[in-house]
C-alpha cells in the first residue's frame, strides 16, 4: 500500500573463513546530502547453505535507493518486495 513499510525478502549464500560482511541500506536524500541508514547486517561463515533474510525498509516520502554492500562475493537470489512483512 503507497505510504506504509515494505518488506524486502531474499536468500543468501555466505561460505568460507574471510566472507567479511553484507550490510544492506537505504539511501535518501537529505538536507546535507545522502543519509544511508543501516538496515541489516550479517557477517562471516554462514554455512554451506542458502538462508532467507527479510528487512524491513522503512516508508519515505523521498526517492530512495536500497544498497546490498559486500566487500567479497557472495550469492543473492530470488529478491522480492512486498508491503509489509507479508508472507
Amino acid at each position: 500500500a503507497q505510504g506504509s513499510d515494505l518488506c524486502l525478502s531474499f536468500w543468501y549464500h555466505m561460505v568460507g573463513s574471510h566472507i567479511g560482511t553484507l550490510h544492506i541500506k537505504q539511501r535518501k536524500e537529505g538536507a546535507k546530502g545522502p543519509a544511508d541508514i543501516l538496515l541489516w547486517t550479517v557477517s562471516g561463515h554462514q554455512g554451506n547453505r542458502w538462508r532467507e533474510g527479510r528487512v524491513l525498509v522503512p516508508h519515505s516520502s523521498k526517492a530512495y535507493q536500497v544498497q546490498f554492500l559486500k566487500a567479497d562475493s557472495f550469492s543473492l537470489q530470488d529478491l522480492n518486495v512486498k508491503p509489509s512483512f507479508q508472507t
